[in-house]
């Protein structure tokens, strides 16, 4: 391994733009040169504007203008670089000394998108549904109703409260046709109302729950447990209930084999 490798360390640091390095017109190469130190390998340095992920080298970005890129004073990017050793460091060119850039305005305009669409995908954006997922999204779920003549003052045009659609989740109607569960759909249409669709439509997986006891003790005043708990470290409460709602709806089986082989374990032991 060579002594370079040896001792180049990444190291990660939030800049934010000078005031003089901040106008729309700076190009990034001279904005580097003033922002970076001469012990700082030039190929190495990578920057984003968030704390991990979507790093973009800064030599593909040679020639272009602080403004293409959208940023503006105040902002904040992220700087990832790795350090040159003793004698590459002596050797080696000082930006000075780096091809010249051609100014922005002498080149063809192209658009130029923000450093964020250069961000991997989050994994619940590449997920692809079933069909019956996609079909059962884009209706709305609502139970029709027709009109009541002896209710309704309305003309057939018009909708009142003993006429209108109802949610698939309201439990009056449950009550009264004797639904014991809902169903999967029904039981998501339930935790997204009131919320607008495209609140809903950008919120992630779940994460998964866990109620183990936190050891050690994020306060690290008391011994883990079992040696002791607090408030910190500490579970929340946690109370089973019956799940309201199924996944299926419908199950048949082609032959009554395939279920007496299923039972037929806890039929010999009693």
């Amino acid at each position: 391994m060579s002594s370079r490798t040896n001792h180049r360390r990444q190291l990660k640091q939030a800049y934010q733009w000078r005031k003089q390095n901040s106008r729309p017109s700076t190009c990034l190469s001279t904005a580097r040169q003033k922002e970076s130190a001469a012990s700082i390998d030039p190929a190495t340095i990578t920057i984003s504007n968030q704390p991990s992920g979507g790093e973009t080298p800064l030599s593909t970005l040679d020639g272009r203008t602080i403004g293409e890129l959208g940023l503006r004073h105040g902002d904040m990017i992220f700087a990832w670089y790795g350090f040159l050793s003793e004698p590459a460091r002596k050797g080696a060119p000082t930006f000075s000394h780096l091809p010249s850039v051609a100014p922005a305005g002498t080149a063809a305009p192209f658009p130029v998108e923000p450093i964020a669409s250069a961000r991997a995908k989050r994994p619940w954006e590449d997920v692809k549904e079933d069909p019956v997922n996609d079909y059962w999204r884009d209706k709305d779920g609502k139970i029709a109703r027709r009109w009541d003549p002896q209710f309704c003052k309305h003309g057939a045009n018009a909708m009142c409260d003993d006429c209108m659609r109802l949610e698939p989740f309201g439990a009056k109607y449950q009550a009264e046709h004797g639904i014991k569960h809902l169903s999967y759909w029904a039981y998501l249409r339930s935790k997204a109302s009131g919320q607008s669709a495209a609140a809903t439509a950008a919120l992630p997986p779940l994460d998964n729950l866990s109620y183990r006891v936190k050891s050690p003790c994020p306060s690290g005043t008391h011994a883990s447990w079992p040696g002791g708990i607090c408030s910190k470290c500490q579970p929340s409460a946690l109370t089973l209930q019956r799940r309201s709602f199924r996944m299926v709806d419908h199950v048949e089986f082609s032959s009554s084999t395939l279920v007496d082989r299923f039972l037929s374990a806890w039929r010999k032991t009693g």
